[in-house]
Protein backbone atom coordinates (compact mmCIF):
# COMPACT_ATOMS: atom_id res chain seq x y z
CA UNK A 1 0.00 0.00 0.00
CA UNK A 2 1.13 3.33 -0.72
CA UNK A 3 1.91 6.26 1.84
CA UNK A 4 -0.48 9.46 1.68
CA UNK A 5 0.57 11.23 -0.99
CA UNK A 6 2.52 8.92 -2.53
CA UNK A 7 0.23 8.60 -5.61
CA UNK A 8 0.74 12.35 -6.49
CA UNK A 9 4.31 12.05 -6.61
CA UNK A 10 4.06 9.29 -8.29
CA UNK A 11 1.89 10.74 -11.20
CA UNK A 12 4.52 14.04 -11.49
CA UNK A 13 5.96 13.62 -15.15
CA UNK A 14 8.40 15.03 -16.76
CA UNK A 15 10.56 15.63 -14.53
CA UNK A 16 14.02 17.82 -15.52
CA UNK A 17 16.91 18.49 -13.06
CA UNK A 18 19.71 21.08 -14.87
CA UNK A 19 22.73 22.05 -12.78
CA UNK A 20 25.71 24.19 -13.81
CA UNK A 21 27.85 21.73 -12.09
CA UNK A 22 29.38 20.08 -14.91
CA UNK A 23 29.35 23.19 -17.71
CA UNK A 24 32.61 25.08 -17.70
CA UNK A 25 32.71 28.33 -15.64
CA UNK A 26 32.46 30.36 -18.20
CA UNK A 27 29.62 28.99 -19.57
CA UNK A 28 27.55 28.47 -16.20
CA UNK A 29 25.58 31.22 -16.21
CA UNK A 30 24.85 31.50 -20.19
CA UNK A 31 23.15 27.41 -19.37
CA UNK A 32 21.33 29.03 -16.22
CA UNK A 33 19.58 31.57 -18.19
CA UNK A 34 18.94 28.95 -20.65
CA UNK A 35 17.34 26.75 -17.44
CA UNK A 36 15.11 29.76 -16.61
CA UNK A 37 13.89 30.44 -20.00
CA UNK A 38 12.76 26.73 -20.46
CA UNK A 39 10.97 26.53 -16.39
CA UNK A 40 9.75 29.68 -16.02
CA UNK A 41 8.55 31.36 -19.97
CA UNK A 42 10.45 32.81 -22.07
CA UNK A 43 12.86 36.26 -20.39
CA UNK A 44 15.34 39.15 -21.54
CA UNK A 45 17.82 38.14 -18.55
CA UNK A 46 20.67 40.53 -18.98
CA UNK A 47 24.46 38.85 -19.91
CA UNK A 48 26.33 39.30 -16.98
CA UNK A 49 29.31 37.80 -17.06
CA UNK A 50 30.57 35.63 -13.79
CA UNK A 51 34.07 33.30 -13.61
CA UNK A 52 31.73 30.71 -12.38
CA UNK A 53 27.75 30.32 -11.62
CA UNK A 54 26.77 27.46 -9.30
CA UNK A 55 23.28 27.21 -9.63
CA UNK A 56 20.30 24.17 -10.49
CA UNK A 57 17.08 24.39 -11.58
CA UNK A 58 14.45 21.24 -10.94
CA UNK A 59 10.96 20.75 -12.87
CA UNK A 60 8.55 19.10 -12.27
CA UNK A 61 4.82 19.12 -14.47
CA UNK A 62 1.69 17.14 -14.30
CA UNK A 63 -1.21 18.24 -16.33
CA UNK A 64 -0.63 21.54 -17.23
CA UNK A 65 1.36 22.30 -13.68
CA UNK A 66 4.53 22.84 -12.92
CA UNK A 67 6.45 23.13 -9.61
CA UNK A 68 9.98 24.94 -10.01
CA UNK A 69 13.00 24.71 -7.55
CA UNK A 70 15.28 27.06 -8.65
CA UNK A 71 18.79 28.61 -6.88
CA UNK A 72 21.46 31.14 -7.77
CA UNK A 73 23.98 31.78 -5.49
CA UNK A 74 25.23 34.98 -7.35
CA UNK A 75 23.04 38.33 -7.43
CA UNK A 76 22.12 41.21 -9.36
CA UNK A 77 20.52 39.30 -11.98
CA UNK A 78 17.81 41.13 -13.69
CA UNK A 79 15.40 39.51 -16.43
CA UNK A 80 12.67 41.39 -17.99
CA UNK A 81 9.34 40.35 -19.69
CA UNK A 82 7.84 42.28 -22.51
CA UNK A 83 5.72 41.46 -24.71
CA UNK A 84 8.12 40.53 -27.33
CA UNK A 85 8.92 37.39 -24.37
CA UNK A 86 5.15 37.44 -23.91
CA UNK A 87 4.24 36.63 -27.13
CA UNK A 88 6.89 33.53 -27.21
CA UNK A 89 5.05 31.40 -25.18
CA UNK A 90 1.84 29.00 -25.77
CA UNK A 91 0.89 28.83 -21.95
CA UNK A 92 -0.79 31.26 -19.66
CA UNK A 93 -0.38 30.56 -16.78
CA UNK A 94 -0.38 31.93 -12.93
CA UNK A 95 2.84 31.62 -10.90
CA UNK A 96 3.25 31.24 -7.13
CA UNK A 97 7.03 32.46 -6.66
CA UNK A 98 7.81 31.33 -2.72
CA UNK A 99 11.64 32.52 -1.97
CA UNK A 100 12.85 30.11 0.79
CA UNK A 101 16.37 31.91 1.14
CA UNK A 102 17.79 35.36 -0.43
CA UNK A 103 15.65 37.87 -1.88
CA UNK A 104 14.11 38.60 -5.11
CA UNK A 105 12.12 41.97 -6.44
CA UNK A 106 9.38 42.00 -8.45
CA UNK A 107 8.34 44.93 -10.48
CA UNK A 108 5.09 45.62 -12.58
CA UNK A 109 4.98 48.78 -14.22
CA UNK A 110 5.37 51.39 -11.53
CA UNK A 111 4.55 49.22 -8.68
CA UNK A 112 7.47 46.91 -6.88
CA UNK A 113 7.75 44.67 -4.07
CA UNK A 114 10.51 43.11 -1.88
CA UNK A 115 10.44 39.42 -1.50
CA UNK A 116 12.52 38.61 1.60
CA UNK A 117 13.04 35.21 2.75
CA UNK A 118 9.91 33.49 3.66
CA UNK A 119 7.51 35.42 1.31
CA UNK A 120 5.96 35.11 -1.62
CA UNK A 121 3.99 36.49 -4.46
CA UNK A 122 1.83 35.80 -7.41
CA UNK A 123 1.94 36.82 -10.76
CA UNK A 124 0.36 36.67 -14.45
CA UNK A 125 2.93 35.22 -17.02
CA UNK A 126 0.63 37.43 -19.61
CA UNK A 127 1.71 40.39 -18.34
CA UNK A 128 4.20 42.29 -18.37
CA UNK A 129 7.11 42.30 -15.31
CA UNK A 130 10.95 42.40 -14.07
CA UNK A 131 13.37 40.37 -11.51
CA UNK A 132 15.74 41.47 -9.60
CA UNK A 133 17.44 38.21 -7.40
CA UNK A 134 19.87 38.26 -4.70
CA UNK A 135 22.67 36.58 -3.49
CA UNK A 136 22.19 33.17 -2.25
CA UNK A 137 18.47 33.02 -3.91
CA UNK A 138 16.19 29.74 -3.39
CA UNK A 139 12.88 29.59 -4.88
CA UNK A 140 10.05 27.43 -5.77
CA UNK A 141 7.52 28.53 -8.07
CA UNK A 142 4.00 26.87 -8.62
CA UNK A 143 3.13 27.45 -11.87
CA UNK A 144 -1.12 26.61 -12.53
CA UNK A 145 -2.95 27.22 -15.95
CA UNK A 146 -5.03 30.30 -15.59
CA UNK A 147 -8.22 28.53 -16.82
CA UNK A 148 -8.16 26.40 -13.71
CA UNK A 149 -6.75 28.76 -11.56
CA UNK A 150 -9.67 31.31 -12.25
CA UNK A 151 -12.09 28.37 -11.87
CA UNK A 152 -10.41 27.82 -8.33
CA UNK A 153 -10.81 31.59 -7.08
CA UNK A 154 -12.81 33.56 -9.37
CA UNK A 155 -10.95 37.13 -8.41
CA UNK A 156 -7.14 35.98 -8.97
CA UNK A 157 -6.42 39.53 -10.17
CA UNK A 158 -6.58 41.09 -6.54
CA UNK A 159 -4.06 39.04 -5.67
CA UNK A 160 -1.81 39.38 -8.09
CA UNK A 161 1.78 41.29 -7.34
CA UNK A 162 0.64 41.62 -3.82
CA UNK A 163 3.07 39.94 -1.14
Amino acid sequence: MMAPGAQLVADWRNSQFWSTQRVAPERQFDRWRDFVNEAHMHWDIRRTRFDGFPAFIRQERLDGFRMIHLTSEKGGIVGNRGPREIARDSEAVYSFLYVAAGSVRLDFGRQGIELPAGSGALWDTTRPMRFTIGADLRQITLSVPQDRFRAALGRVDDYLGRR
